[in-house]
């Protein structure tokens, strides 16, 4: 018999499955896509409420769990430009504090992960920009509306002091060598900075101390800032070493406390016996596949 020319409609059916994406596909669409998440997450700010709260914030991260870092940015932008960053220490306004509250848990959760400065630091510098320019006190009335930790504003302040933007970078510098003043003159004891916040600060000082070597000319005398800053990294790796002591001092913290050329401590003598003596108190490998079994 003389096959038909029509196709079968599970063919057609499939077919048209295929095509209609490609049809979606493109530069124009993936905007309108982003577009449709960040009107929902803005809607989602804008209802918040204190009954609703909580299933919103759910809804919030469901949404920065499927969209990243974008997402993320965007939230804080919306947070941050909907509400009045009060010029003093008074409280903020009503209406603003359940998207205060959303924003400073928010901003503390994304700088305990040390890996999204940039979108912070663009989110800080939009704001800013529609504010009038981002300046040192600026920074520290958000710190403060977040209410933010001495040692997250340290780490605020580390993520500004690396923009490539001149003038933003500035008052960054301004910002982190006054909170890093506040934690030297800080009474508290011990001081209140955790492990992954001395972490950027150390990383921080030593960068600058390389990049402040390299621009002095060996014939030339360092400038009273230079001076300044200089003595306040050293003030600052002296304080930051009684807070971790050689003999409490986290692994990621070693390499940038206490192993600096002057340090009685040599870390590579003391990796090389660690790893020259096994520990028995760990399985060996032959242990762990007779555990497992054969395969399935």
């Amino acid at each position: 018999p003389r096959a038909s020319k029509r196709p079968c409609a599970a063919r057609a059916f499939f077919g048209r499955r295929e095509r209609a994406p490609a049809q979606r596909q493109g530069p124009g669409g993936m905007v309108a896509f982003a577009s449709i998440v960040y009107a929902q997450v803005r809607y989602l700010c804008a209802n918040l409420s204190k009954k609703n709260y909580k299933s919103i914030v759910a809804e919030l991260h469901h949404l920065l769990a499927l969209y990243g870092d974008d997402a993320a940015g965007f939230l804080l932008r919306t947070l941050l430009d909907e509400v009045e960053v009060p010029a003093d220490a008074k409280a903020p306004r009503e209406k603003d504090a359940l998207k205060v509250q959303l924003f400073g848990a928010e901003l503390a959760r994304l700088l305990a992960t040390g890996t999204h400065a940039s979108f912070i630091c663009a989110t800080l510098e939009g704001s800013a920009a529609a504010a009038g320019g981002m300046t040192e006190e600026w920074v520290g009335r958000v710190c403060r509306l977040a209410r933010l930790s001495l040692g997250q504003q340290l780490l605020v302040g580390v993520a500004l002091a690396q923009l490539s933007t001149t003038a933003p970078k500035a008052e960054g510098v301004a910002f982190l060598r006054a909170r890093v003043a506040e934690l030297l003159a800080c009474a508290e004891r011990p001081l209140p900075i955790a492990e992954h916040e001395a972490h950027g600060l150390l990383a921080h000082a030593a960068a600058e101390e390389a990049a402040a070597s390299a621009v002095v000319a060996p014939a030339g005398a360092p400038t009273n800032t230079q001076r300044a800053a200089s003595e306040q990294r050293r003030a600052l790796l002296s304080a930051l070493a009684m807070r971790f002591p050689l003999g409490a001092c986290p692994a990621a913290l070693l390499p940038l406390l206490h192993c600096s050329p002057s340090a009685e401590y040599d870390l590579l003598p003391h990796l090389a016996s660690d790893l020259s003596q096994p520990d028995d108190s760990e399985p060996a490998l032959a242990e762990v596949l007779a555990d497992l079994g054969p395969a399935a």
